[in-house]
């Protein structure tokens, strides 16, 4: 414990001390957590159920998509999946279902095909809720279920 605020001691005194050095690291320490600790999402749907794991940048099997999106989904079901967006308002209440306000994307059903979005996914074959409490006038999630 005493190691942990004698770190922050130390952090706090360069950043009163050498603004430009605290800066620039502040840039680097950016830089090395999304290089190390961010995770994109991976779901694969079944006939039955799905499974969702985090991969890593250094995952070896998803390398060469890894920089492409935010969510990567299998669809190996019968059936197309279709990933929309939910707009709540200021209300916190969910908009209705109208074609001209959610984007809609089709995913049709071929086995071990990956597709790349770029949202993340917030609802997995459940239905959305139709109020979110939030502090801000407006969100947009996104809801993955089955046509």
């Amino acid at each position: 414990m005493f190691k942990l605020l004698d770190l922050l001691y130390y952090l706090f005194k360069l950043v009163s001390e050498k603004p430009v050095i605290s800066f620039f690291s502040t840039l680097l320490f950016i830089v090395i957590y999304n290089i190390l600790f961010v995770e994109k999402d991976f779901i694969i749907v079944t006939n039955t159920d799905y499974s969702k794991k985090s991969i890593s940048r250094f995952n070896n099997e998803y390398n060469d998509i890894w920089g492409d999106g935010v969510t990567f989904i299998i669809n190996n079901s019968n059936e197309n999946l279709i990933f929309e967006s939910i707009n709540y308002t200021s209300f916190n209440k969910m908009l209705d279902y109208e074609e001209d306000r959610n984007q809609k994307t089709i995913i049709p059903p071929i086995k071990n095909k990956i597709y790349v979005l770029q949202e993340k996914c917030n609802y997995i074959l459940i239905t959305p809720p139709k109020n979110i409490r939030s502090k801000s006038n407006s969100i947009e999630k996104y809801w993955l279920y089955r046509e």
